[in-house]
């Protein structure tokens, strides 16, 4: 009983830890390992910051070492991943020299699906309880204008941007200074960009 109790609790860590491997048949991960053991295959972690996308991945992704680039096989993402970020597990076959343990890789992942949404400048994305949003410019007269909270989704870091949903193309948003709006409003909320500096 004991001895099931173990196998049962080992299964488990295994799975948190190596998702995408404890989902291969037992002879796929049997050859994985021995090529891995060979050294034919290297196993690499893809660590994406801010929201995952969604579950589906192109199964080839690219890895830059030392400016080369060298094709990926995508296995799939792993269960326990890190605060605000969402975590790949990938094998690159016949790694290059400089691909070893604790190397730092750039890794392009591409979704499966198209993704719909704009880009929006991390400094006009603000958080609340409520949920993420952005203010948008609303003419109120001739020659004023006001300025309107607008919940958003957002999706995925895309470099210094957020790529959200809720907002049309022709909606224009404030940028700088929309910490100050908040402030004015006294909405209890924070900048994407000052959590960057957290």
């Amino acid at each position: 009983m004991e001895a099931e109790a173990q196998a049962r609790a080992a299964a488990m860590s295994f799975r948190l830890q190596w998702g995408p491997l404890a989902d291969l048949a037992p002879a796929q991960r049997r050859a994985l390992l021995e090529s891995l053991s060979h050294g034919q295959q290297v196993l690499l972690r893809a660590d994406v910051p801010g929201y995952s996308i969604g579950s589906a991945l192109e199964p080839r992704a690219l890895v830059t070492v030392d400016g080369m680039n060298v094709a990926a096989r995508v296995l799939g993402p792993m269960p326990r991943s890190q605060a605000q970020s969402a975590g790949w597990l990938l094998t690159v076959e016949h790694g290059p020299p400089g691909l070893g343990p604790g190397t730092r890789a750039a890794v392009e992942l591409r979704g499966a699906a198209a993704v719909a949404g704009l880009l929006v400048p991390a400094a006009a994305l603000l958080y609340a309880e409520q949920g993420a949003y952005v203010y948008r410019q609303e003419r109120a007269a001739a020659d004023t204008f006001h300025y309107q909270p607008v919940p958003v989704k957002p999706l995925a870091r895309v470099g210094t941007a957020w790529l959200v949903t809720g907002l049309s193309r022709a909606d224009p948003i404030v940028v700088q200074g929309a910490g100050v709006l908040w402030s004015l409003q006294g909405i209890s909320s924070f900048s994407a960009a000052e959590e960057e500096h957290d």
